[in-house]
């Protein structure tokens, strides 16, 4: 697989909420295009690039809305396409490339410096004439993992939305200490892994590198914060789990305001070829999934920056309440699911309800009573079974049929019988099983799969872990050969009705490649390039003393047939809002557009022809160029758009709706 290709068609995703949220607000009646001023601020011997959009009247100040941006070359296309996009007459955008990151000078470190770097920034900010001392932060991916060690360092920050994204990186790179080796490379841009390469420690989750690329005091936040996620996300748990820890853990004021929302999406809702269609891997969901509870995507983000940004509405806070999710039905025919539900709290209240295993490829509630009894397959790491579907974002994604999967000889394939109602499984699932191996070491990985009436056997979840990890991710606990170990795995949480008639699977291997990297069963130290693999006979127990099995949170059937929601929304005595002056200088300690460098491009350069590197004051506009920017930027809903942005939202896939001025 080409992942240079695949980055391309998924830089649109990242790409994507930079240009959407500039065209919501490119065209208010005073507005015109405006290039973006390119920037660079000193950080000790090196300097970072930003792009700085401001609104087209540059004379006063204003928000900063910051995207920080991790991967190489990033942006690139901000520039090359000529992005001339004007930001709301109230809000500036601020696309900083972090340290590596071309045209950012430096060493590639995989977003290791920025928390260091983050207060150079703030600095840097403070200087500037058009900033007020209110920034915020918005980002997808790793973005949203710089977002979340930006609200760690910045105390004056006013909100975040961050979306698919972790506040730590070691899951989003090892998942129970197996490594997704195909998102390493998508998320870095490249096919060698140089920045993770050299690490001793690299598969330990309390690794010293990781702990630099990791938000882990949230004690320390004290900006509301958006969550948006996708139940077909490879980040949804771990945006559950920032989630708790923030309403507990947070600036105490803050706590009440921070919101989640979840929907049917796999990664990269924000492209509007994935949350603008009902299909989503092989499902395909009724037409109120393409929205964000009641809101299209344009709007969503409209009402943020609106209500939480600019303060000039409370739209978004009286329509979203602090957990907004979909409970997702098998597909558009059935009459149950497939509906936005919204609470105050989350998970709803549920059983924890045990599901056995057995020998016979039956799953029930009844525990097992034979004695003896297991099951033992051949996992060869130079066949390892296929990755269909699932929790990723570079291989096809999403729920899908694992017929093909489940023929194979190495799979264990277990079934319930055909429900005789509806079954509401909502929260988290885990899968406990009893296994052994004859190697040093293997992997298990489990797949929960909902079977239709027809056969058709659509995964809905799935888990791995390497044996070594088997007690902790935070060191290597090695078992012994051919000797039962229990382990538990976590495999995500969800919200899924199974209807009637449909039945639960449960599949068991070792591998799930090439999502993830297979084990060689030899117990060598951790390699990006393992050697000399060798086959294992790996053993699962359903055994009186040794049960299997999984444990479903199931919500009573009757909590959503009469479902109600919460009676009102939490109502703190405090609001967010407002500039904050620690983060801002006096305005005689300010400056003009750009400090150290600025390059500053009229709209119809070439995309690399500098004009500079002196400081410009923007001119008046002449009533030509007004018409011509009026006509770029299509505000009158009649005069033609730029063919430069016309091909760049085209290429995003963000149509965009007209919006009236209020």
């Amino acid at each position: 697989m080409n992942l240079s290709n695949n980055f391309k068609a998924s830089q649109r995703v990242s790409v994507g909420i930079v240009c959407l949220l500039l065209c919501i607000f490119a065209c208010p009646s005073n507005a015109a295009v405006v290039p973006p001023l390119l920037c660079k601020h000193q950080v000790g011997d090196q300097k970072l690039h930003h792009n700085i959009i401001l609104p087209h009247h540059r004379g006063g100040d204003f928000t900063g809305i910051v995207i920080r941006t991790p991967t190489p070359d990033g942006y690139a296309k901000l520039d090359n396409q000529r992005l001339a996009l004007a930001a709301n007459s109230l809000t500036s955008v601020i696309v900083q490339y972090t340290r590596g990151n071309k045209p950012s000078e430096g060493e590639y470190d995989l977003l290791g410096s920025l928390k260091e770097n983050t207060t150079p920034f703030l600095d840097y900010l403070k200087q500037h004439v058009w900033y007020n001392g209110q920034l915020f932060s918005l980002g997808e991916f790793l973005q949203g993992t710089a977002s979340f060690l930006t609200a760690e360092t910045v105390p004056c920050l006013g909100g975040q939305m961050v979306w698919f994204a972790s506040p730590k990186m070691y899951p989003v790179m090892f998942q129970n200490g197996v490594f997704r080796k195909q998102l390493a490379q998508f998320a870095m841009n490249r096919q060698d892994l140089k920045p993770l390469e050299g690490v001793s420690d690299i598969s330990l989750s309390n690794s010293t590198f990781w702990a630099k690329r990791s938000a882990m005091n949230p004690e320390k936040v004290s900006a509301p914060t958006v969550f948006v996620a996708g139940w077909f996300s490879p980040m949804v748990q771990q945006m559950l789990d920032a989630y708790q820890d923030y309403t507990q853990k947070s600036d105490e004021k803050t706590r009440p305001w921070h919101k989640i929302i979840i929907g049917p999406w796999q990664y990269g809702a924000t492209n509007a070829e994935r949350i603008n269609t009902t299909q989503q891997g092989e499902l395909n969901f009724p037409d109120n999934m393409t929205k964000i509870y009641s809101k299209s995507i344009e709007d969503f983000m409209l009402d943020w920056v609106e209500s939480r940004v600019l303060y000039r509405s409370d739209t978004f806070d009286k329509l979203f309440y602090p957990v907004t999710y979909y409970l997702m039905g098998p597909g558009s025919q059935n009459k149950v699911g497939n509906r936005w539900y919204q609470s105050n709290t989350w998970p709803p209240p549920s059983t924890p309800t045990k599901m056995f295993l057995h020998k016979d490829g039956n799953i029930s509630k009844d525990a097992p009573t034979e004695a003896d009894a297991s099951k033992t397959y051949d996992y060869d790491p130079k066949d390892p079974a296929p990755s269909i579907g699932g929790r990723h974002v570079v291989l096809k994604t999403g729920p899908r049929d694992q017929a093909e999967l489940e023929k194979r000889k190495d799979v264990l394939v277990f079934t319930t019988a055909a429900l005789t109602e509806p079954l509401y499984v909502v929260g988290k699932v885990r899968a406990t099983l009893w296994v052994s191996s004859d190697a040093k070491d293997t992997d298990f990985s489990v797949k929960l799969t909902d079977v239709y009436p027809d056969g058709s056997s659509i995964a809905l979840l799935d888990g791995i872990m390497r044996l070594r990890h088997h007690k902790s991710t935070e060191k290597e606990d090695f078992v012994t050969p051919n000797t039962p170990v229990e382990i538990e795995l976590d495999m995500s949480s969800t919200a899924m009705v199974f209807d009637k008639g449909h039945k639960l699977r449960i599949i068991i291997s070792s591998s799930d490649s090439p999502a993830f990297l297979p084990n060689p069963n030899t117990g060598a130290a951790f390699s990006f390039t393992p050697e000399n693999p060798v086959v294992a006979k790996n053993t699962v127990y359903f055994a009186k003393d040794k049960p299997s099995f999984i444990t479903l949170p199931v919500v009573a059937s009757d909590f959503y047939t009469s479902y109600k929601r919460d009676d009102k929304l939490p109502t703190p005595s405090w609001k967010p809002g407002g500039k904050t002056d620690q983060c801002r200088l006096p305005k005689e300690g300010t400056t003009g557009p750009c400090l150290y460098e600025a390059d500053y491009r009229e709209f119809e350069a070439e995309p690399n022809q500098d004009a500079g590197a002196e400081t410009i004051e923007v001119p008046e506009k002449t009533q030509q160029e007004t018409e011509r920017d009026k006509a770029a930027c299509a505000c009158d809903g009649t005069d033609p758009v730029s063919w430069s942005v016309f091909a760049l939202l085209i290429l995003l896939g963000l149509p965009r709706k007209r919006k009236e001025e209020k």
